[in-house]
C-alpha cells in the first residue's frame, strides 16, 4: 500500500541538446598559439624598451643552468645525475622570466615578481642540497653563478615590494 501523503517524484527533465564542443581546428590551435608567442615576444619588447637589467641576469642565469646541467663529471651529464631533481632546476630557471612573459599568462606585475623569487629559492635550495656538498666541482662552479644571477635578477625583476612595507 502507498502514503497517500508522500510527495510524487517530478518527472525527469530531459536534457537539452547538449551537443558536445568540437575540437578546435588546427587554423584555431595556430591562431591561438599566435597569440601566445605574441604576448611573449610584447613582453620581451618591453623589457628590452624599458631597458630592465633583470633581463640579462634572468638569461645569464639560464645559460649557467644549462652549462651545469650539461657539464660531464666522468662519463655522466649533472643533469643525470641530480635524476629528476634537474627538472625541478629547469622549472625554477624558467620561473625567473615571469615578469618578462607575464601578459602572456595574465599575471600582475606583483604576482611575476613572487614567481621570480619563487624560481630564485628553488635554485638555492639545489644549490644547497647538490653543489655545496661538492662544492670543488667544475658543475658547481656554472650552478653557483646560475644561482647567483637568478637571485640578481629576482631582486631586480619589476613588482618587488618597498622594503619599509609601504606603497610605492
Amino acid at each position: 500500500m502507498t502514503d497517500p501523503t508522500a510527495i510524487p517524484p517530478e518527472p525527469a527533465k530531459a536534457a537539452p541538446d547538449a551537443a558536445p564542443k568540437p575540437a578546435p581546428s588546427a587554423e584555431d590551435m595556430k591562431a591561438k598559439a599566435a597569440d601566445v608567442l605574441g604576448d611573449v615576444k610584447a613582453g620581451f619588447e618591453t623589457a628590452k624598451a624599458k631597458k630592465e637589467p633583470y633581463g640579462l641576469f634572468a638569461f645569464a642565469a639560464a645559460g649557467a643552468t644549462l652549462i651545469w646541467l650539461c657539464w660531464f663529471d666522468g662519463n655522466r651529464p649533472e643533469f643525470w645525475r641530480m635524476g629528476l631533481w634537474s627538472t625541478f632546476v629547469l622549472a625554477s630557471a624558467a620561473l625567473i622570466f615571469a615578469p618578462m612573459v607575464r601578459g602572456a599568462f595574465s599575471l600582475s606585475v606583483e604576482r611575476a615578481h613572487q614567481f621570480a623569487t619563487a624560481g630564485a629559492f628553488g635554485m638555492a635550495f639545489c644549490w644547497v642540497a647538490f653543489l655545496l656538498p661538492d662544492i670543488e666541482s667544475n658543475a658547481s662552479f656554472f650552478g653557483t653563478f646560475a644561482t647567483a644571477f637568478a637571485g640578481i635578477a629576482a631582486w631586480m625583476a619589476p613588482g618587488r615590494p618597498s622594503p619599509s612595507g609601504d606603497a610605492e
